[in-house]
């Protein structure tokens, strides 16, 4: 008689679970590192706009990041949208993205921060249609600035990824 009871609890736990995951699943969103929710779902909008040409997204190829972080701001996504829907309409198309940090900090550390914001732009471009075998990343870390010198301004226009069309 109590084995029964627990079965029966067991199972009505069981599909609870189930039913509480199916919903789950179905939202497709996910909790990020950053502990907050996140909507993660390609907008399958950007593909209708086919008629980008390299020479019009050539020149807007820099993505600029706060000290220490690694997150793209929303100002930036209409861009990496053009580089998305060229890379997803030219699958023969490949790019670097070169993750890049301001002079302050180790090498070792700034080194990790540069492939963070690499990676970054890689999974951003991925998420809206790049192809995984488009995109190769590195972090040049403090060694290559763009410009020289220690304050906020030289600083801030460092801190940055660029997408490097190959030939």
């Amino acid at each position: 008689m109590l084995y029964r009871f627990f079965l029966n609890k067991f199972l009505l736990f069981i599909l609870c679970f189930i039913f509480i995951v199916s919903c789950d699943v179905s939202k497709n969103h996910k909790i990020s590192d950053k502990g907050s929710l996140s909507l993660n779902y390609v907008d399958n909008n950007i593909h209708n706009k086919k008629n980008i040409l390299l020479s019009d997204i050539m020149d807007k190829n820099i993505v600029l990041f706060p000290l220490n972080k690694y997150n793209i701001d929303d100002k930036f996504f209409s861009m990496l949208n053009m580089h998305a829907i060229y890379l997803h309409s030219h699958p023969h198309c490949k790019i670097i993205i070169e993750g890049h940090t301001d002079n302050r900090g180790t090498i070792k550390y700034n080194f990790i921060l540069g492939k963070q914001r690499a990676n970054a732009l890689k999974k951003y471009l991925e998420s809206k249609g790049a192809y995984v075998e488009q995109i190769s990343v590195i972090s040049y870390g403090k060694d290559r600035p763009l410009l020289q010198g220690n304050t906020e301004l030289v600083y801030a226009k460092n801190r940055r990824a660029v997408i490097i069309y190959k030939k």
